[in-house]
Protein backbone atom coordinates (compact mmCIF):
# COMPACT_ATOMS: atom_id res chain seq x y z
CA UNK A 1 0.00 0.00 0.00
CA UNK A 2 2.92 2.34 0.65
CA UNK A 3 4.05 2.07 -2.96
CA UNK A 4 0.54 2.94 -4.21
CA UNK A 5 0.39 5.91 -1.87
CA UNK A 6 3.83 7.03 -3.00
CA UNK A 7 2.82 6.66 -6.66
CA UNK A 8 -0.32 8.73 -6.09
CA UNK A 9 1.64 11.45 -4.27
CA UNK A 10 4.20 11.57 -7.09
CA UNK A 11 1.39 11.82 -9.63
CA UNK A 12 -0.27 14.66 -7.73
CA UNK A 13 3.06 16.43 -7.45
CA UNK A 14 3.56 16.21 -11.22
CA UNK A 15 0.05 17.51 -11.87
CA UNK A 16 0.69 20.51 -9.61
CA UNK A 17 4.02 21.22 -11.34
CA UNK A 18 2.35 21.12 -14.75
CA UNK A 19 -0.49 23.34 -13.57
CA UNK A 20 1.94 25.90 -12.13
CA UNK A 21 3.98 25.89 -15.34
CA UNK A 22 0.83 26.41 -17.42
CA UNK A 23 -0.18 29.28 -15.15
CA UNK A 24 3.27 30.86 -15.56
CA UNK A 25 2.99 30.66 -19.37
CA UNK A 26 -0.47 32.25 -19.16
CA UNK A 27 0.88 35.08 -17.00
CA UNK A 28 3.78 35.59 -19.41
CA UNK A 29 1.27 35.82 -22.26
CA UNK A 30 -0.58 38.54 -20.32
CA UNK A 31 2.63 40.59 -20.16
CA UNK A 32 3.02 40.45 -23.94
CA UNK A 33 -0.67 41.23 -24.43
CA UNK A 34 -0.18 44.39 -22.37
CA UNK A 35 3.09 45.40 -24.04
CA UNK A 36 1.91 44.83 -27.61
CA UNK A 37 -1.86 45.45 -27.61
CA UNK A 38 -2.07 46.03 -31.36
CA UNK A 39 -0.40 42.75 -32.20
CA UNK A 40 -1.24 40.76 -29.07
CA UNK A 41 -3.19 38.18 -31.04
CA UNK A 42 -0.06 37.50 -33.07
CA UNK A 43 2.56 37.40 -30.29
CA UNK A 44 2.38 34.01 -28.58
CA UNK A 45 4.27 32.57 -25.65
CA UNK A 46 5.22 29.05 -26.64
CA UNK A 47 6.98 27.72 -23.56
CA UNK A 48 8.90 28.47 -20.39
CA UNK A 49 11.49 25.85 -19.59
CA UNK A 50 14.84 26.07 -17.81
CA UNK A 51 14.44 29.86 -17.41
CA UNK A 52 14.14 30.30 -21.19
CA UNK A 53 10.93 31.84 -22.50
CA UNK A 54 10.13 31.07 -26.12
CA UNK A 55 7.92 33.57 -27.93
CA UNK A 56 6.62 33.54 -31.50
CA UNK A 57 6.10 36.92 -33.16
CA UNK A 58 5.07 37.70 -36.75
CA UNK A 59 7.07 40.83 -37.48
CA UNK A 60 10.78 41.44 -37.29
CA UNK A 61 10.03 44.88 -35.79
CA UNK A 62 8.27 43.23 -32.85
CA UNK A 63 11.08 40.72 -32.43
CA UNK A 64 13.65 43.55 -32.50
CA UNK A 65 11.65 45.51 -29.93
CA UNK A 66 11.42 42.49 -27.63
CA UNK A 67 15.19 42.01 -27.91
CA UNK A 68 15.88 45.73 -27.41
CA UNK A 69 13.67 45.96 -24.32
CA UNK A 70 14.66 42.51 -23.07
CA UNK A 71 15.88 43.58 -19.63
CA UNK A 72 12.68 45.49 -18.84
CA UNK A 73 10.47 42.74 -20.25
CA UNK A 74 12.32 40.10 -18.23
CA UNK A 75 11.81 42.16 -15.06
CA UNK A 76 8.05 42.32 -15.73
CA UNK A 77 7.93 38.63 -16.55
CA UNK A 78 9.82 37.63 -13.40
CA UNK A 79 7.35 39.61 -11.29
CA UNK A 80 4.45 37.72 -12.85
CA UNK A 81 5.70 34.15 -13.34
CA UNK A 82 7.04 33.52 -9.84
CA UNK A 83 8.10 30.93 -8.64
CA UNK A 84 9.52 30.45 -12.13
CA UNK A 85 12.02 32.87 -13.62
CA UNK A 86 13.03 34.14 -17.04
CA UNK A 87 16.71 34.68 -17.73
CA UNK A 88 16.49 34.62 -21.52
CA UNK A 89 13.85 35.31 -24.18
CA UNK A 90 14.08 33.48 -27.49
CA UNK A 91 12.02 34.96 -30.31
CA UNK A 92 10.89 32.81 -33.18
CA UNK A 93 9.43 34.29 -36.36
CA UNK A 94 5.91 33.24 -37.29
CA UNK A 95 4.93 32.75 -40.91
CA UNK A 96 1.70 34.72 -40.80
CA UNK A 97 1.59 38.49 -41.13
CA UNK A 98 -0.25 41.27 -39.37
CA UNK A 99 -2.83 43.06 -41.15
Amino acid sequence: MDSLSSFMNDGQSQVFKIARAAQAVSRAQEVFDELYPGVAAHVRVISLKDDVLRVAAPASAVISDIQLRGVDIKRLLNERVSPFSVSRIVCLAKADSIG
